[in-house]
């Protein structure tokens, strides 16, 4: 695995990791313990999406937290991940990351941070997270909080009721705090 890019002091990184390919198709290695360190998999998740389908802000509060990699297995999407950490000089900031399943490309997402995407086209993502889901924790933000500022760049957005209904980040209950893991 190969580090790409780094975001929000490192909490969030672009990664690379082994693919190969032939005539038959793909085979793709994504997770090797050594190259995670503090990141040990409870749960493995996958969500298939339609073209223009939007999804989040999802994120486990504490105690309950969740790193999370992600990669996209097959489509293209725009990931968008928001440091909800209070008290942090990037609060309410976001990076966006292309996924795709053409590239060996995914994302590590550390405790403290929302996620979301926009499925370019009909897309499966993969999660691996390390805490196992607890419901009771599970919070979001509103994905089209004008304060975080995503421009989605889609004019006709397939939204879930649950993510239309989430409160704006000022109002979202959330527990995280800059410099607590």
């Amino acid at each position: 695995m190969k580090v790409l890019e780094k975001f929000f002091d490192g909490n969030v990184y672009t990664f690379e990791y082994f693919k190969a390919g032939d005539n038959r198709g793909d085979f793709g290695k994504v997770w090797v313990r050594e190259d995670f360190p503090g990141f040990s998999m409870a749960e493995t998740f996958f969500s298939r999406s339609k073209k223009d389908v939007i999804r989040g802000f999802h994120y486990i509060m504490k105690p309950a937290t969740q790193k999370r990699v992600v990669v996209c297995l097959e489509g293209r999407v725009r990931d968008v991940v928001v440091d909800i950490r209070k008290g942090s000089p990037t609060y309410g900031k976001f990076v966006s990351i292309n996924l795709d399943s053409k590239s060996n490309t995914g994302v590590f997402i550390g405790k403290g941070f929302a996620h979301g995407f926009h499925s370019l086209e009909e897309s499966i993502l993969f999660y691996m997270i390390d805490g196992k889901y607890e419901k009771a924790f599970d919070k979001g933000i509103r994905w089209n909080d004008p304060a975080i500022g995503v421009d989605w760049k889609v004019k006709n957005p397939i939204v879930s009721e649950r993510d239309s209904t989430h409160p704006p980040l000022e109002q979202a209950e959330n527990n995280f705090r800059y410099g607590e893991e």
